[in-house]
């Protein structure tokens, strides 16, 4: 990992909440991902994802994930495990062409709060402008009901912001306004994080354990 300040070692794959680590894969270059119980439809980092589900001790939880991890075949077989899954997305192959090409650098820019949307085996696929054209994945979200908006106070975002201006015209000259957003954003803004919080606890405010194994290896 060239960018890394200690460019050699495991990588740990965790599910967490709340900052807690319920359980965790590792992986390296020369070993490759732990082994683990590979699924025909899945990559290995979709495998990875549906290990670590399992091992949780019950089902219907929802799993929230970045776009490193997120695939249609995934959320499906998530769902088929009785798992929701919610995250963000690249414009994969399996994802609706007309969706993802608005990730586009020259697509035409839409209206803020433009959320457009399609379904694929069953995995929601969703673009929605903020400043920029966000994708989404998710099996437990919808889009055709009035619930599926959710109210919130948003601040205005800096006149040197990229796409901001998208954004800026709909506060006219309110600093901060009261908005609707799709709900499925405002649901992983608020549950996404917990293996980031892990990092923060292990490195930053709980440093004993670091500390005294430094001690024993000195």
């Amino acid at each position: 990992m060239p960018k890394k300040p200690i460019k050699q070692g495991y990588k740990i794959y965790g599910i967490a909440d709340h900052g807690y680590i319920y359980n965790w894969l590792w992986s390296s270059r020369e070993l490759k991902l732990q082994e683990m119980v590979l699924h025909p439809d899945l990559t290995p980092t979709g495998c990875l994802v549906r290990a670590l589900a399992l091992s949780l001790p019950r089902r219907h939880l929802t799993i929230y994930l970045d776009n490193y991890f997120t695939s249609i075949p995934l959320f499906a077989e998530l769902r088929a495990c009785n798992f929701g899954a919610v995250g963000t997305t690249r414009p994969h192959n399996e994802f609706p062409h007309g969706l993802a090409e608005l990730k586009n650098r020259f697509a035409t820019k839409l209206e803020w709060n433009t959320l457009l949307a399609a379904v694929v085996d069953e995995v929601l696929c969703l673009a929605w402008q903020d400043n920029n054209i966000v994708l989404g994945l998710s099996n437990i979200h919808t889009v055709d009901k009035a619930d599926d908006f959710i109210e919130k106070a948003r601040k205005r975002p800096a006149k040197t912001s990229t796409n901001g201006r998208i954004v800026r015209k709909v506060f006219g000259d309110d600093y901060v306004k009261e908005l609707q957003i799709p709900r499925f954003i405002d649901d992983y803004n608020h549950y996404m994080g917990g293996v980031d919080l892990a990092n923060q606890f292990r490195e930053a405010l709980y440093k004993c354990l670091q500390a005294i194994s430094t001690k024993h290896i000195k």
